[in-house]
């Protein structure tokens, strides 16, 4: 297996012009979620009310949707660091000096820019599985991995992203899709919906590994 290429932190820095929907858009969350199982950090997020995530006007009258940055926020919430870079990710440029053993800085635009909903779809086919993220190829599968372990899932497209949950509340033999939250033109804290996703061949299902989850108590 290839190494682990170094995630890109941006520290939250001036604004660079780059972005005029979102005033916030990188920031960290200034909060940090007191820890419990998964479903109570759901409802800590509250992606439902939070105007964090909430659908915004752009001033070219397109709609701008937050549904891979909302996925960062609670992985990065329940595992204390980012495994994954939702909101940017390195430029080829910048991969190639660094595998020429450069130290390449954070420079938002220049060495990073933003991911989105289809560089991480993307992202995660390449480099997931070097950051603990294990692929699946059905809902069922994806369901017995998360309730196991109660661990974090993600149901992507290249034009959306949905976090998916242990399922306490429909266990097996229960055969609907999983227990999801997500942000993007409706936010909803939980939900089974899988019409975005069921008739998709570039649907991809991952599941991260529990020893990340730090902050997560498995329900006894």
């Amino acid at each position: 297996m290839t190494p682990r290429i170094p995630i890109p932190v941006y520290d939250g820095g001036p604004d660079t012009g780059t972005r005029n929907d979102r005033a916030d858009y990188l920031e960290p969350m200034a909060e940090r979620w007191p820890g419990g199982d998964l479903l109570q950090l759901v409802d800590w997020l509250a992606v439902d009310r939070s105007v964090r995530w909430q659908p915004r006007q752009r001033a070219d009258g397109t709609q701008a949707t937050y549904c891979d940055h909302y996925a960062a926020d609670l992985i990065e919430q329940a595992c204390g660091q980012q495994l994954i870079s939702a909101w940017v990710w390195w430029t080829n440029s910048a991969l190639r000096r660094m595998s020429a053993g450069e130290t390449v800085p954070v420079v938002y635009g220049d060495t990073v820019i933003e991911h989105g909903a289809k560089g991480l779809h993307g992202w995660m086919i390449e480099h997931g599985q070097r950051y603990g993220w294990t692929r699946v190829y059905t809902d069922a599968a994806l369901r017995d991995m998360l309730t196991d372990r109660h661990t974090i899932g993600l149901i992507l497209t290249p034009s959306h992203v949905s976090v998916a949950l242990p399922d306490v509340y429909q266990p097996a033999p229960f055969s609907g899709p999983p227990l999801q939250s997500q942000a993007g033109s409706r936010n909803v804290r939980l939900w089974r919906q899988d019409d975005w996703y069921r008739r998709r061949s570039d649907t991809v299902r991952v599941w991260l590994d529990p020893h990340y989850l730090r902050h997560v108590t498995r329900p006894k």
